[in-house]
């Protein structure tokens, strides 16, 4: 029993490193990603500030009491809009 939860364990970290590894490749191919980069982070991309002014658009942005917004830069972008 223990050793099939710690099989389905490494599994999905696995699974999540494999995803993490894709979202930080594909804007890198697309050439998309700004200073300082994607690999280990949130990252900056061309169009954030667009993105955090459509997020604050939203009637569930505008709506919500509490947002949890991270200080890497393109969450940064968010909060002006809130």
């Amino acid at each position: 029993m223990m050793e099939s939860v710690a099989r389905e364990g490494n599994e999905r970290a696995a699974l999540k490193q494999a995803v993490r590894e894709r979202m930080w490749t594909l804007p890198e191919e697309k050439r998309v990603v700004v200073f300082p980069g994607a690999r280990g982070r949130i990252q900056n991309f061309v169009g954030a500030e667009v993105a955090a002014r459509r997020l604050g658009s939203l009637p569930e942005w505008r709506r919500a009491s509490v947002v949890k917004a991270t200080p890497d830069a393109p969450s940064s972008r968010c909060r002006p809009w809130r």
